[in-house]
């Protein structure tokens, strides 16, 4: 057994801003070379699930995963698992369980599956495994001969107020039929977010690709055209292969900025201060370690965790960014198939919108 001091930043004032951490390991598993799994029982109250992942290891890679409906995370480990090799899934974003769509942007493998300008943080992936997290401005660009014409979503529910642009993730439901639709077929292969992608315009109605124009927009266009798409991201991160997002910046170069939540994330501080399951995930880049983090919570056995209680796990582990995830009873953490954490629901694992994997891809 282990007993660590850990100290907060010094503006999170309304905690005792030095606080004892009794850790004791429960378990201690190699997953894959590289990789590690530990169970963490902290201040004999929470069950901390934790798999830790050596970032020097090109091997690895994160891919984010959207499924066509509400599913277990375990469910979408074993339907990516059909093509690749995957390690682990964590769930992720926030949801709707009315129309089964997260609440903020994801990019899966350089498509959009959801892009609008957010007010609350992303992690994103280029070149597959370096990390980062922000909170992205989007812009989309629309080139059609010599015009240029700007949209602010992508794949939104059926937005009104400016062109949007549909791909293979959508759905009719979130078209305004309102809108003139424009369907398009794609002719080049894009591996990134910020790659342009090239269409024809078609006359099929089946087509994966649709814009949607508002009345109030003139866009000149016929069968044949050709027309590029530009996804713009600011602030501006190359190469951008996915990317998902969640609520709650925990940590941002090792320092927590608790105003943040409240002003600009417009979290409740009801949230931010009760005790829940909590999947968050985490890096330190210095030392080439990623986190991917499952509190139990709402059981006898583990109560849950607030955020700053979570923040002095986080700084215990050296994580230096993270970012919280959905949580209550959607905390699922997937390691070879396997449900290693205990999820709060009662009817067991919850279905959820997307998930982020860790997957070995073939060298």
């Amino acid at each position: 057994m282990k007993i660590f001091k850990i100290l907060l930043p010094f503006f999170l004032s309304q905690l005792i801003l030095s606080q004892t951490l009794k850790i004791d390991t429960l378990k201690n598993e190699l997953v894959s070379d590289g990789a590690n799994y530990f169970l963490l029982r902290v201040n004999d109250l929470h069950n901390a699930h934790i798999l830790k992942i050596d970032l020097s290891n090109s091997k690895f890679c994160f891919e984010t995963f959207r499924p066509n409906k509400l599913e277990k995370t375990s469910l979408q480990f074993s339907e990516l698992a059909k093509t690749k090799k995957v390690i682990a899934s964590i769930n992720a974003d926030f949801f709707s369980f009315e129309n089964s769509w997260s609440a903020n942007p994801q990019v899966q493998n350089g498509e959009p599956v959801l892009l609008f300008s957010p007010n609350r943080p992303q992690i994103i992936f280029s070149d597959c495994n370096n990390s980062k997290i922000e909170i992205i401005k989007f812009e989309g660009k629309i080139i059609l001969i010599d015009t240029t014409y700007s949209f602010t979503n992508v794949n939104g529910n059926k937005y009104k107020k400016s062109i949007s642009f549909h791909n293979y993730f959508s759905n009719p439901s979130r078209i305004d039929t309102t809108c003139k639709i424009i369907y398009l077929r794609k002719i080049n292969q894009t591996k990134f977010l910020n790659d342009t992608s090239i269409f024809i315009i078609e006359e099929n109605n089946y087509s994966d690709y649709k814009i949607a124009i508002p009345n109030s927009i003139s866009l000149k266009s016929k069968i044949n055209d050709t027309l590029k798409i530009i996804y713009q991201i600011n602030p501006e991160i190359k190469n951008i292969t996915n990317l998902v997002s969640g609520a709650g910046w925990l940590l941002n170069n090792n320092i927590s900025d608790s105003i943040a939540w409240y002003k600009n994330e417009k979290l409740s501080k009801s949230f931010v201060n009760t005790i829940h399951p909590r999947s968050v995930v985490g890096f330190n880049l210095k030392e080439n370690q990623f986190y991917f983090i499952a509190i139990d919570g709402r059981q006898n056995s583990s109560t849950g965790m607030t955020f700053f209680q979570i923040i002095n796990l986080l700084n215990f582990l050296k994580i230096s960014d993270a970012l919280n995830f959905d949580g209550g009873g959607s905390t699922t953490l997937v390691i070879n198939g396997v449900v290693v954490n205990s999820p709060s629901d009662v009817s067991g694992e919850r279905e959820v919108a997307n998930t982020l994997m860790l997957i070995e891809r073939n060298n």
